[in-house]
């Protein structure tokens, strides 16, 4: 199975970013060189891939299944990383989403390098009902990146740590499922990640 990758141009300088109406998470690129995905509990019950079943343009998107019963995700991601902190009030995070059953619940995070002070923080949104209701159907999905918090959290090998995001150093996109979520399944398709600025 072909696996899903955050395709990161090396031409375009982590400054110029902002400079990008449009700047591409994920694409059709897949296992290019530095690349790197995964999903949690690693017990085989959450997965991340491409799939070619179903797509909302091109010939992939990211099929990501979850473990609804616990504390589960799954993320891609790539360096150098993302700077961001321009782009906080006026970008956004755009995507296309479609679940296999709808109602699936969720929150999508972005997180730091974790080079910079050894911890990988996380700042999430979860997606529905402010921002789509997932249903059986493609539909595009909007947020402003400052819905994001400034604050994120980590995960310390015991304890849920807060934490300053550093948004000049963005590496990863995730979707996660939480208990209180009460998904029965989850499984959703994803397409046409994108940074977008004005």
């Amino acid at each position: 199975m072909k696996k899903a990758v955050l395709f990161i141009s090396m031409l375009i300088p982590a400054a110029a970013l902002c400079a990008a109406s449009v700047y591409n998470i994920f694409s059709e690129e897949i296992e290019r060189e530095g690349t790197y995905n995964y999903s949690y509990p690693t017990d085989g019950t959450s997965e991340i891939r491409t799939t070619n079943i179903e797509k909302h343009s091109g010939n992939y998107s990211m099929k990501v299944t979850l473990n609804p019963s616990g504390y589960s995700g799954a993320a891609i991601g790539n360096y150098p990383p993302m700077d961001l902190a321009q782009c906080r009030e006026t970008g956004a995070l755009e995507f296309w989403i479609k679940g296999e059953k709808g109602g699936e619940k969720c929150e999508v995070l972005l997180l730091d390098d974790s080079n910079n002070d050894g911890t990988k923080t996380e700042s999430g949104v979860v997606i529905a009902p402010k921002y789509a209701a997932i249903t059986k159907d493609w539909q595009k999905v909007s947020i402003p990146l400052k819905a994001f918090p400034d604050e994120g959290q980590y995960w310390d090998g015991e304890k849920t740590v807060k934490n300053a995001v550093n948004w000049k150093e963005i590496v990863e996109f995730k979707i996660a499922s939480r208990p209180y979520d009460k998904n029965s399944e989850f499984t959703v398709y994803i397409d046409d990640v994108n940074i977008v600025t004005p």
